[in-house]
């Protein structure tokens, strides 16, 4: 790898040992026993809420109690219960939790955490993930060829950076943002050594880079390496072509070779997530993003498109979501990675006029521009793939081109210093007079919220600790011209420890508190009301209406161990959406690109037919349903559905219809899905059907696990068994240890042709895009480990 000495693999190690310590200093609360997820938001919807409004740390965090936590309750309950986590009853009245792009069902680091309770496994998590982003950049630097220290600077840099440090508690987010320096640096390792055992290496930490969470991230991240390899490769042609490279074009043609393989190998290695991922996509229902700056490319519209980028000086200048202070302060828009960080990207760039450095200057103010919605790049969200991309998380790469660079540009400053000390005056001086004048442009904005007190006393303190970090960092640039640059060694000591010190305390300070940590115990509430719809020791889903305040919001009911009709995802099914919008066209009015689903309807036959047995308010009916019985009355009223189909039930009859007009005929009244099955596939030969109306039989469930579930059906004469979960491409059936087909009933439902007789009918999930996907991953992987150990075997021998 790189040919290091004892002595400097020790400072290394320190190095190492160092950033380990600045991420427990970042979640330091996790030492007196806190969790990092909020679920003090939790208080703000019922069943959890209370009379009096409850104090929440911080609202914006909610999404890790509503979305990861489930999630990962999900995973270990279906992992106890011996199944793989391909499918979760408990969303969405059914859903394919294979598609879901932040599952981490295949994340290596997610399975050896699954050893430690879910507490200890959230914080160990966290502080893990802190120190593997700081160790990548600190690599990186290292390979791109920064010293130690600088080296450090840009590891201190990523890790306390403020899109990291903002979403902490979103599991998908933090996961995946620490791999992109890991596969950078194999990938520049790849080009140098013209190794096949690196190009395996950088291959096998895009693969986890890909299965490690939140699809933009890894989307960005890919648009990085896509110009990183590419830029390499367009290079290294140019050199061949001009006689500079040994072994000319011959030699470039491998070199193209293993970059191209880099990206092939490591989605090859992901296939068993990204083809479920894939065809979850083509059957889901997602608005496009709006761009930032739609609209005129107006000279004034970019001035004040600039003007809100300000927090990249100052992070809470606008506001922080603690408090509900101005506008809330989210991994979005923090793109903080301090202050003496950002002056010496802008260094490198003004100093070194190598490749890399021009490279990652080009990219970074590029991603910025995106980020920020500028004129022209504010197109970039409408390219194909990026409809529904939030363009500001192209922030995450200007984030990690200005770390790079920063580094990078520690030494540079420092060898200026060595070599000409005017010249490092001249460019602190124009440094100091581009930060006066943002200074400037912050004290004017600040100004004009004297009306807000709340924000204005905030933005006073934000600007009285960005004044102070920045003449800590001009003070220490005047150290950097009078030791030289540390020509000697304890100059260098002392400019590096100062360096550092000041890094420390501003990546520490800037948005503390912004995190919520709670006591272990809140991961698993209890109420009353759940407790007596879970007496109900059979098959039901629950249903809760926002009026007047919102009840087991999605996917709360995770939590609490039971089944929902409700779901928030990244992603689901356009089907299942359309089926509520038929009764309630209010649900493809959702915000936030629709990833939420709401039903209200509790009235509807449709709801009836989707098993909903219990319904939960807040307060009681006014004019209470005849079907609706109310059963409970404790902060929480719990109805009962008298009339909610059972899970599991036969039809006599069916009908066949194009699946548009199967929707138009549930949503009129007078339809019951008791007496007629829909279906959009032509009927079977050779079944005695008398298209009967009353029920032909009884259905009783045996067995209801994720994958699988199992009916004793007892038919008089001939009809169907509809089982009232969503149907699914990978959902397959036997009846009486035969398959046959699998119909789709009244849109979304399963549901199979009987005979006259007893039957045994077991559906099962079987995903094909699971298995082509995992015999891809299999292969790749004994590929790159082969490619990995024989390497090792050709530098043994060497």
């Amino acid at each position: 790898m790189l040919h290091i000495p004892r002595s400097g693999l020790l400072v290394d190690a320190l190095c190492l040992v160092g950033l380990m310590a600045f991420g427990v200093a970042v979640v330091a609360p996790i030492l007196g026993g806190g969790v990092p997820v909020a679920t003090d938001t939790l208080a703000l919807w019922g069943p959890l809420a209370k009379a009096a409004p409850q104090a929440v740390h911080n609202q914006v965090l909610a999404d890790s109690a509503l979305q990861n936590l489930p999630w990962q309750v999900f995973v270990r309950r279906s992992l106890v219960g011996g199944e793989w986590p391909l499918w979760d009853p408990n969303l969405f009245s059914g859903y394919p939790f294979l598609g879901n792009d932040q599952n981490q069902l295949y994340y290596p680091i997610a399975w050896l955490l699954l050893l430690l309770p879910l507490p200890t496994a959230i914080q160990t998590n966290v502080l893990l993930h802190l120190w593997l982003a700081g160790v990548g950049m600190y690599f990186l630097a290292r390979v791109l060829g920064a010293s130690r220290t600088g080296s450090v600077i840009a590891g201190l840099a990523f890790a306390g950076s403020g899109q990291l440090y903002t979403s902490l508690e979103m599991t998908g987010i933090l996961d995946i943002y620490v791999w992109l320096p890991w596969v950078v640096a194999a990938s520049e390792l790849t080009w140098r050594r013209r190794s096949w055992g690196w190009t395996a290496v950088a291959g096998l930490l895009y693969g986890v880079l890909a299965v490690a969470g939140h699809l933009p991230w890894f989307i960005y991240s890919s648009m990085f390496m896509a110009l990183w390899v590419g830029a390499h490769v367009a290079a290294g042609a140019w050199d061949a072509w001009r006689g500079r490279t040994p072994g000319g074009m011959s030699a470039w043609t491998g070199q193209a070779a293993r970059a191209i393989a880099i990206p092939v190998w490591g989605l090859a290695l992901a296939a068993v997530h990204l083809i479920p991922f894939a065809q979850m996509v083509g059957l889901s229902s997602r608005a496009t993003a709006e761009g930032l700056a739609a609209g005129p490319d107006q000279l004034d519209r970019t001035v004040r498109l600039l003007g809100r980028q300000l927090n990249l000086f100052v992070p809470q200048f606008f506001g922080n979501s603690v408090g509900n202070v101005g506008s809330p302060l989210t991994f979005n828009n923090c793109w903080y990675v301090g202050l003496l960080p950002l002056a010496l990207a802008m260094v490198a760039l003004l100093v070194r006029r190598e490749r890399t450095a021009l490279f990652l200057g080009a990219v970074g103010l590029s991603a910025f521009a995106v980020a920020a919605g500028l004129p022209f790049f504010n197109r970039l969200h409408q390219l194909p793939g990026l409809q529904a991309q939030l363009p500001q998380r192209a922030a995450y790469i200007f984030i990690f081109c200005a770390v790079a660079l920063s580094g990078l540009g520690f030494d540079a400053l420092l060898g200026l210093a060595h070599r000409r000390s005017w010249a490092v005056v001249g460019v602190v001086t124009g440094l100091a007079v581009a930060g006066a004048l943002v200074g400037i442009a912050l004290v004017g904005r600040h100004k004009l919220d004297v009306g807000t007190p709340a924000l204005y006393n905030l933005q006073t303190q934000a600007l009285g600790q960005a004044a102070l970090i920045a003449i800590g960092a001009l003070l220490w640039a005047v150290g950097v011209v009078a030791l030289r640059g540390g020509r000697w060694w304890w100059g260098r000591a002392v400019l590096a420890g100062v360096a550092l010190g000041i890094m420390v305390v501003d990546l520490l300070t800037y948005a503390s508190g912004y995190n919520t940590y709670v006591p272990a115990s809140t991961l698993s509430p209890h109420v009353q009301a759940v407790d007596v719809m879970k007496g109900d020791a059979g098959q039901w889903r629950m249903m809760a209406p926002d009026a007047p305040v919102p009840m087991f919001v999605p996917n709360m009911a995770t939590l609490f161990g039971m089944t929902d009709v409700q779901g928030y995802d990244s992603l689901h099914l356009k089907r299942y959406e359309d089926y509520w919008a038929a009764v309630e066209p209010a649900i493809k009015q959702g915000g936030y690109f629709n990833v939420m689903i709401r039903p209200q309807n509790y009235t509807s036959i449709l709801a009836d037919l989707l098993n909903v047995k219990y319904v939960a308010t807040w307060d009681k009916l006014p004019t209470s349903p005849p079907k609706l019985e109310q059963i409970y009355a404790g902060g929480v009223y719990v109805y009962v559905n008298k009339v909610a189909l059972p899970r599991a039930f036969t039809v006599g009859r069916a009908e066949m219809a194009p699946a548009d007009r199967i929707l138009a005929r549930m949503s009129k009244p007078g339809f019951d899905p008791r007496k007629v099955v829909l279906i959009e596939q032509v009927q079977p030969t050779g079944i005695d059907f008398r298209n009967d109306d009353s029920s032909p039989g009884s259905a009783i469930i045996s067995s209801y696990r994720n994958l699988s579930v199992d009916i004793e059906a007892r038919m008089e004469r001939a009809g169907w068994v509809v089982l009232g979960d969503v149907n699914y491409p990978g959902w397959n059936v036997e009846v009486d240890g035969r398959p046959v087909q699998l119909y789709t009933a009244d849109y979304v439902l399963r549901t199979v042709p009987l005979s006259a007789g007893t039957h045994r009918v077991h559906f099962y999930f079987r995903p094909v895009s699971v298995m082509i996907g995992g015999a891809i991953s299999a292969f790749a992987l004994l590929a790159a480990l082969g490619a990995v150990a024989r390497g090792r075997k050709t530098k043994d021998e060497s």
